[in-house]
């Protein structure tokens, strides 16, 4: 198994923001390209992730079981981007705009 961390982040259109962060554990056969290499590339996985069965719908289920609270969607933006692998995490000065795939809000939305 393989365990994923995603940052969730909120940013509203003032200038605040909300971070919190939720953990998956996740199939290891759909993530061996990742667990052969010493460094993860974080475009290629976040886009790749996006593939895994029911990916958004775990993802919902964790923000919800951890009471996380997905703020209004018209003032408020909500990404959702792996940012950790297994014993590997993304770096604090990754550009966060690099990447073309993640969640979005509308992702979170019931």
């Amino acid at each position: 198994m393989s365990l994923i961390k995603i940052q969730i982040k909120s940013n509203h259109e003032d200038g605040d923001s909300i971070e919190n962060s939720i953990s998956l554990t996740l199939e290891d056969a759909f993530f061996i390209e990742f667990q052969t290499n010493s460094e993860v590339n974080w475009a290629t996985l976040n886009e790749r992730i996006l593939e895994y069965p029911n990916y958004a719908n775990l993802v919902k289920d964790e923000v919800r079981k951890n009471r996380i609270e997905i703020p209004d969607p018209y003032w408020w933006s909500t990404t959702g981007i792996v940012v950790g692998f297994n014993d590997q995490s993304m770096s604090e000065d990754f550009d966060f705009y690099l990447l073309d795939y993640k969640l979005i809000t509308g992702d979170f939305l019931d």
